[in-house]
């Protein structure tokens, strides 16, 4: 569990106050970044998968593993991603195929923040950022690293624009899950 210290800690080292880090927090998050104890949250993504895959192993072998196992990796964004259950067992198949690939193409943790990003977030390795995805500590951590490479999404927080910060946080589909609403509420609870 993340102690408010923590938070506080964490949001005064990218200049955020402890109330818009943990507002984001808290709807990024769902209330929690596990599945059950020592089992990070992730949403593996199949397109990711391709993508990467071509990155590191190039096309022609991405092509491959696409007619192969089109339920792991496919350049079109899948609709559903299925059920959470299912998304574990989807990265150890991936991962018999290619570690890295696979493990840059999941959204890890609380912040579900992307595997491929790893590099701009000035993680080593992505090993390295799995590894914060295995404590609650790590997966803030994780979520700093993420808001602090993206500044305007900072910018956004301060100023109290969560349409922004929703939309730089999320994509420009974040209104179907109102996470504007919900993290502007979340803030002004925190700020009572």
């Amino acid at each position: 569990m993340i102690t408010n210290e923590q938070y506080r800690r964490e949001a005064e080292s990218i200049g955020l106050s402890f109330a818009h880090l943990k507002a984001i927090a808290e709807v990024e998050t769902e209330g929690q970044g596990f599945f059950s104890p020592g089992i990070p949250k992730i949403l593996f993504e199949r397109h990711i998968f391709y993508r990467q895959l071509v990155k590191n192993c190039g096309q022609a072998f991405a092509e491959t593993v696409r007619k192969t196992h089109p339920e792991l990796c496919n350049p079109s964004q899948s609709k559903s991603y299925g059920k959470y259950s299912e998304q574990h067992p989807k990265l150890q198949q991936a991962v018999a195929i290619h570690r890295q690939s696979a493990l840059e193409a999941c959204s890890w943790g609380a912040g579900q923040v992307l595997g491929s990003n790893w590099k701009a977030l000035g993680y080593e390795s992505v090993q390295q950022l799995v590894n914060d995805a295995y404590s609650d500590y790590g997966q803030l951590k994780m979520m700093v690293r993420f808001l602090k490479a993206n500044p305007a999404i900072i910018l956004a927080a301060k100023s109290e624009n969560w349409k922004v910060v929703a939309q730089l946080y999320n994509g420009p589909e974040y209104y179907k899950n109102n996470y504007d609403v919900k993290m502007r509420d979340a803030y002004r609870e925190l700020t009572k």
